[in-house]
């Protein structure tokens, strides 16, 4: 492990698990994210998205690294920036419905030609957490 992973194992809320699953993301552009903090809200949130084969339109298809009660490490196609906010779609084997989440990226980094980024999970709604909870409680 590099200092760096050492020094953002130590600043994690809760131990993550390394699970390999299907995550899909969506980069929110500025004036979306404003919305929603202005109390616009992020309505594509409670909507029930069935999990598919390929991602919903504007997402990109991607991998977990790992998986906590309050973020995931992510495999990208290419680096995000630090503070950047996400729509994701996490698929749990099984389920017919996508997990969704609201989330900041809160690290980025390339190593060996491999675009990586931590999540930190900043909101999902209440079906949602009650079935991610259950997943990474099994896991």
């Amino acid at each position: 492990m590099s200092p760096k992973d050492t020094k953002s194992e130590n600043r994690r809320i809760r131990p993550r698990v390394p699970l390999a699953l299907r995550v899909d993301v969506k980069i929110l552009p500025k004036k979306e994210v404003d919305g929603i903090l202005d109390g616009e809200g992020y309505p594509d949130l409670s909507i029930a998205a069935l999990s598919m084969k390929r991602p919903r339109a504007g997402m990109e298809g991607t991998q977990t690294l790992d998986l906590s009660y309050s973020g995931m490490g992510l495999r990208v196609q290419k680096s995000y920036e630090k503070g950047t906010a996400a729509a994701l779609d996490l698929h749990l084997p099984g389920d017919r419905t996508v997990v969704k989440f609201l989330g900041e990226v809160m690290w980025s980094v390339q190593d060996a030609g491999e675009s990586r980024v931590g999540i930190r999970i900043a909101a999902l709604d209440e079906d949602s957490a009650r079935r991610f909870s259950g997943y990474l409680a099994s896991a």
